[in-house]
């Protein structure tokens, strides 16, 4: 099967969005597809067996990029397709690739909508305008009547989908994963040893993208209340992002300073070093009392990478009530589930995995034998392939 993979991730920028992209492209080359990805910007990184990457032009000037972007795509989506053909498109929902979903329907082309987040909370979430939001919001749902299958990452996702009367048999969830063969549990004292970190103290750590709705300001007062009765625990924030600077602020006046650690941007394969330094992983979507946010997380759920990133180094959670990855949690036993939007509650949650590091530790396995059994990347790829034979057969296309 040959298979052209559309994002919107910039190869330059090591993020959730490109790190999800070159996984899933590996997972589907591993599940015997020939895969052409196409990226925004030159890739540079580590070649993967079976995927072919394709770098699209990046504008210097945003706006003048974010107005020849759809071209961009359509156009190469087009000279591709009649170069090489393929059995299927698979495209990474971003508002800048619906217009090439919309072509592909019109060429007869195969197409697979990959849908993460519903556009018009994203953006009001980010507080843009709201001729914006509705913009979004009807590119998306036009882009998900046209694709011949839709694959929400969350059920809740899934749930607003047939809330806008797409039907059912075009959609499956398919989850977030991890690659348990680079993300794999390391000797905690070798971890600690390997970063130079102090063995006797104990690290939570709260990993990925330092953005306004993963809540780290949350996690940070939840630490502060717990900071003078667990002398030993610290915090390890690894990662980068748009709220660092005001994490970093906060830290200095509470007078956190010696006891949160940033790492800033670590590298995709040098991360499970990090987490395996930790007794446990703290998940995103803390929103407090925003409840811009609490919409958000309502209509989408959450698959963070971080939290399957988490279970698959062997390490107990504490993630926020909501879908999809409490009822993970919950099924599995491999952390607790705390209320959002109480500080408390994640506080006491946190003492209790400092409290009984080695009962919780046999958590942190069965998230790990989770990930081994149905959630590493090739089983997402793998259920793709077979959505996509069965689709196609199913239609007459083979």
């Amino acid at each position: 099967m040959k298979i052209l993979m559309i994002s919107g991730a910039k190869a330059g920028v090591s993020t959730g969005e490109i790190i999800h992209t070159l996984e899933m492209a590996g997972g589907l080359a591993g599940a015997g597809a020939r895969v052409t990805l196409a990226l925004r910007g030159k890739y540079r990184g580590p070649g993967r067996q079976g995927v072919n990457v394709v770098g699209l032009p990046v504008m210097k000037n945003k706006y003048l990029d974010g107005l020849l972007r759809p071209v961009l795509v359509c156009m190469a989506a087009l000279f591709l397709i009649l170069r090489v053909g393929y059995d299927a498109v698979y495209i990474r929902d971003s508002i800048y690739e619906m217009p090439v979903v919309w072509l592909l329907k019109l060429l007869g082309q195969f197409t697979l909508l990959e849908l993460n987040t519903v556009s018009s909370e994203d953006l009001r979430a980010k507080g843009r305008t709201r001729w914006k939001q509705a913009v979004a919001g009807w590119a998306q749902r036009k882009a998900c009547f046209s694709a011949a299958l839709v694959l929400p990452v969350t059920s809740s996702l899934a749930g607003w989908l047939a809330g806008q009367g797409v039907p059912a048999e075009k959609v499956t969830v398919v989850a977030n994963g991890a690659n348990p063969y680079l993300y794999r549990p390391v000797e905690q004292k070798d971890a600690l040893a390997r970063l130079g970190l102090d063995p006797f103290k104990q690290y939570l750590c709260f990993a990925g993208n330092l953005a306004a709705w993963q809540g780290g300001g949350i996690v940070v007062e939840a630490f502060d209340r717990i900071a003078g009765l667990c002398r030993d625990a610290m915090l390890l924030i690894i990662g980068d992002g748009p709220e660092r600077e005001a994490l970093e602020v906060q830290v200095r006046s509470k007078g956190l300073a010696g006891r949160v650690l940033f790492t800033g941007r670590v590298p995709y394969n040098r991360v499970p070093i990090y987490l395996s330094a930790c007794v446990a992983g703290i998940g995103g979507g803390w929103y407090g009392e925003n409840m811009t946010l609490k919409r958000r997380f309502c209509r989408s759920g959450s698959s963070a990478l971080k939290f399957y990133s988490y279970l698959a180094c062997s390490l107990p959670v504490v993630v926020p009530d909501i879908a999809d990855l409490s009822d993970i949690v919950r099924l599995t036993g491999c952390g607790l589930v705390v209320e959002p939007d109480r500080v408390g509650s994640l506080a006491a949650a946190l003492t209790a995995m400092l409290e009984y590091p080695l009962a919780w530790a046999e958590a942190g396995r069965r998230g790990r034998y989770f990930i081994e059994k149905e959630a590493a990347w090739e089983h997402r790829a793998s259920r793709i392939i077979s959505l996509v034979n069965r689709t196609r057969r199913r239609k007459g296309r083979w």
